[in-house]
């Protein structure tokens, strides 16, 4: 149904990009990396500036483990005034892409980055104290994981930061 809704509207505006950025996430997410590509492509053809673009390009380059390109891409639409959700979103791609280089504490820098931008980020607590926790910071790791149960409102996800809190102990 919702796919329908999306190749609805690149139909109805054949120029226009936001269809096209949303059809690429939305089959990205639902496991289409090959059909994502060719919609974000197309948008990238219309629009090769556009920021909403460049951070899908970053996101999905980093669920499928290309950090050159992901790296590139968030670090590009961080020069294109973002609003300020979605530079913590790339801040946060960066942490992504440095914890997978095991560049620990480049990654807590970006991380910090983010929620200096969006300071009530149960993932990005939760994130930066896994990282922290990796290089031994057990007392920074416990406080972020206490902040980031503070600020998740998910259920399961609140499960998940109390059992690493457990953990902790």
């Amino acid at each position: 149904m919702a796919w329908q809704r999306l190749e609805t509207e690149v139909r109805a505006r054949p120029g226009a990009v936001e269809p096209l950025v949303s059809s690429a996430r939305f089959l990205f997410q639902e496991g289409e990396a090959r059909l994502s590509h060719v919609y974000l492509r197309r948008a990238e053809r219309l629009a090769p500036k556009n920021p909403t673009v460049t951070m899908t390009r970053a996101v999905i380059a980093l669920h499928q483990g290309q950090y050159r390109r992901a790296s590139a891409a968030a670090e590009w639409a961080l020069q294109c005034g973002l609003a300020v959700e979605e530079k913590a979103q790339m801040y946060a791609v960066l942490a992504s892409i440095h914890l997978h280089r095991g560049h620990r504490e480049d990654a807590i820098k970006h991380y910090d980055l983010a929620l200096f931008l969006t300071p009530e980020s149960g993932y990005l607590y939760y994130s930066r104290a896994l990282a922290k926790r990796s290089l031994g910071k057990k007392e920074e790791a416990r406080k972020d994981l206490e902040e980031a149960l503070r600020f998740e409102p998910d259920e399961a996800r609140r499960t998940a930061i109390g059992r690493e809190l457990g953990h902790m102990e």
